[in-house]
């Protein structure tokens, strides 16, 4: 009983083994064109994504630095107005 069991596992373990041979043989290779398009495919898209971030950091940046601007107008015209009520 002990060595039917022992051989149905070395049987089960030998066709494990050749299912994982024909699998890996079947994966596409490194150099296989649709690989290497699809590489590209996301460096392209990864590049475009890494812009895009950059532009809208630029675009905040710019948002931020004209805010700026407008709150020391701001300030300035008020002082300017304090200023000219005292002189008055």
């Amino acid at each position: 009983m002990k060595e039917i069991e022992l051989v149905e596992r070395r049987n089960a373990a030998a066709a494990a083994k050749r299912r994982l041979v024909e699998k890996m043989q079947r994966a596409p290779k490194f150099d296989d064109p649709a690989l290497i398009a699809s590489r590209a495919e996301k460096a392209r898209v990864s590049a475009a994504s890494a812009l895009q971030r950059r532009e809208r950091g630029r675009l905040k940046a710019e948002v931020e630095i004209q805010q700026k601007a407008e709150e020391e107008a701001n300030s300035l015209a008020e002082a300017q107005g304090a200023s000219a009520e005292l002189q008055a």
